[in-house]
């Protein structure tokens, strides 16, 4: 009985967790995260 509610209250607090994520998350991109994918990204290939 005890592990039912833990499972319900950790659903609840993921639920609530998701909201606010939804609810703060930034509408658009920031500029700066632009800029720094402009920068040029060296790959070294060890084969």
């Amino acid at each position: 009985m005890i592990a039912i509610a833990v499972f319900i209250r950790n659903l609840v607090l993921a639920g609530i967790l998701a909201w606010l994520g939804l609810e703060f998350a930034p509408s658009e991109p920031d500029e700066s995260a632009d800029t720094s994918q402009a920068e040029p990204v060296v790959v070294s290939m060890l084969g």
